[in-house]
């Protein structure tokens, strides 16, 4: 939907992954409770985030998880509301490395990347702007981001993770 309207015009849910593990099949890779809650939250904090459960029923786990990546958004959310965002990567597909690229014109300001059930470490993506440097502000595990001829370069450690990359252009 990014490519076509604002994200922040959204609410997207994000879920408790705990409940009704029940209803999911026994060995399904993409069981709501094998990703961590930052996971959950990074794929909806470009929208309006919507918690879509009863924070008591998280766990102390979970809301561990939550805390850190809820300070990063509060710190930079007026700044992603005023940004345009657009898809980048492959199509999401639950086996695929996707994500945002948010942006200001012709320049690039924020890359926020996730590698989802895969092998593949890593991913490319061209950017706005003239590329001066790539940092990685959060992720939920081992995270590189670099320049490259192309645009910037990154890389995940771990299926099931994000990082959002601070982008410097010219």
């Amino acid at each position: 939907l990014s490519r076509y309207l604002p994200s922040n015009k959204f609410q997207f849910e994000m879920i408790n992954p705990d409940l009704n593990r029940d209803r999911y099949p026994e060995g399904d890779p993409f069981v709501p409770s094998l990703y961590s809650q930052d996971y959950l939250f990074a794929c909806v904090m470009l929208s309006n985030p919507l918690f879509w459960h009863e924070m008591q029923f998280l766990s102390e786990e979970r809301k561990a998880q939550l805390l850190p990546v809820m300070q990063l958004w509060k710190e930079h959310r007026d700044r992603f509301a005023k940004l345009d965002v657009m898809p980048v990567g492959e199509k999401p597909s639950g086996r695929s490395i996707t994500g945002f690229l948010l942006s200001e014109k012709e320049k690039s300001e924020y890359l926020l990347v996730f590698r989802e059930v895969t092998d593949r470490v890593g991913a490319s993506f061209a950017v706005k702007g003239e590329l001066v440097g790539a940092e990685v502000l959060f992720s939920n595990a081992s995270a590189t981001a670099s320049v490259t001829a192309e645009g910037v370069a990154v890389s995940l450690s771990e299926p099931r993770s994000w990082a959002l990359v601070r982008l410097t252009t010219k």
